[in-house]
């Protein structure tokens, strides 16, 4: 009776490790896909990028993103279409 209340709890966290350990994988591959869908894409400027401002706004798939130029010399007026070259958290860098 003894073993069985040591084995069978190392069991059960066993396969909760195992099941979560998938889970996070599936979940990183499926960031990482949605990552590389959105980079090299273009966007649409709907408020002004300019590094004086921190900054602006594109709408990229019909979704509002925050947004900043790649590189402080440039700047996009609305309207304008950009490139994605890279994503930092929630903001787009574009180009």
């Amino acid at each position: 009776m003894k073993p069985l209340f040591i084995i069978l709890p190392v069991v059960v966290v066993l396969a909760a490790a195992a099941v979560a350990f998938w889970l996070w994988r599936r979940h990183r591959r499926e960031n990482e896909d949605i990552l590389s869908a959105v980079v090299g894409a273009s966007a649409v400027v709907t408020d002004k990028i300019a590094a004086d401002a921190g900054g602006g706004s594109v709408s990229f798939r019909g979704t509002e993103w925050a947004a900043r130029a790649v590189s402080p010399e440039l700047s996009f007026e609305e309207g304008q279409t950009v490139t994605v070259v890279a994503v930092e958290g929630v903001k787009l860098i574009c180009r």
